[in-house]
């Protein structure tokens, strides 16, 4: 599994983004295997110290992973270690998720908003493909140094057997 890497400008953009190959377990008998691949980055746009900002997980700037495997196979979705701030050499910027924060979308099956910070499980539809976003919010203080803060997020992806 590779981490998704987050950078942000106060005057810029988080980027949250990269790639999650399948791990473990190994698919169901009959199932193929599966790739998740990073399709947009979550971006903040312009963050201002002293004002908190959301991006929700259906929005334009929400992070977006496409997820391909088996038609119909069940699979579990996890956002495994999210941070809790982005760094910027010494200094630190708060990010938190909430319980609305992702949200999988499968065509020809169905979708689901979850917590980022249980997981969920999900069906892949009838296309064999799921959109998995992320969305979340910063909060800097107010005197919050400018520059690019950066944090990882994994995002682990495997066939339940179900």
């Amino acid at each position: 599994m590779k981490k998704c890497v987050a950078a942000i400008l106060l005057l810029g953009a988080l980027l949250i983004g990269g790639e999650a190959p399948a791990l473990a377990p190994p698919p169901p008998p009959g199932t193929r295997n599966f790739t998740v691949q990073a399709q947009r980055d979550l971006q903040f746009q312009t963050v201002i110290a002293g004002f908190p900002t959301m991006v929700s997980w259906d929005s334009a700037e929400a992070g977006r992973w496409r997820v391909r495997g088996q038609a119909g196979a069940e699979i579990q979705l996890d956002f495994i270690n999210l941070p809790t701030h982005l760094e910027n050499g010494t200094f630190q910027m708060p990010i938190t998720f909430a319980s609305g924060d992702a949200h999988w979308r499968s065509p020809g099956g169905g979708q689901g908003t979850f917590d980022p910070g249980v997981g969920t499980t999900a069906r892949l539809g009838n296309s064999g493909q799921m959109f998995v976003f992320i969305g979340g919010t910063v909060s800097p203080p107010r005197n919050q140094a400018a520059g690019s803060y950066v944090a990882d997020i994994d995002l682990d992806v495997f066939y339940t057997g179900n």
